[in-house]
């Protein structure tokens, strides 16, 4: 099942059907909408993550305003 459901998603990829994966992506996401903490290697940032962009980063709006792109780093 795992498996297939990875191969669907590879075909779309090959399709080069971004933007609906990332909608798909949006809709299940249990970290848009919260405030969170991200370790990046070794330093913490915190705020609301906001959005993920076409490249797939996260978009994290901190608590002075700024938006900072995530592109890696582990939600703690």
């Amino acid at each position: 099942m795992l498996l297939e459901e990875f191969e669907k998603y590879y075909e779309r990829l090959k399709r080069r059907e971004f933007s609906s994966i990332l909608k798909e992506w949006k809709l299940s996401s249990h970290t848009l909408g919260k405030k969170i903490k991200i370790n990046i290697g070794g330093k913490v940032v915190s705020g609301e993550a906001i959005n993920v962009n076409e490249e797939g980063a996260l978009i994290l709006k901190k608590e002075n305003g700024e938006l900072e792109k995530i592109i890696s780093g582990t939600i703690i």
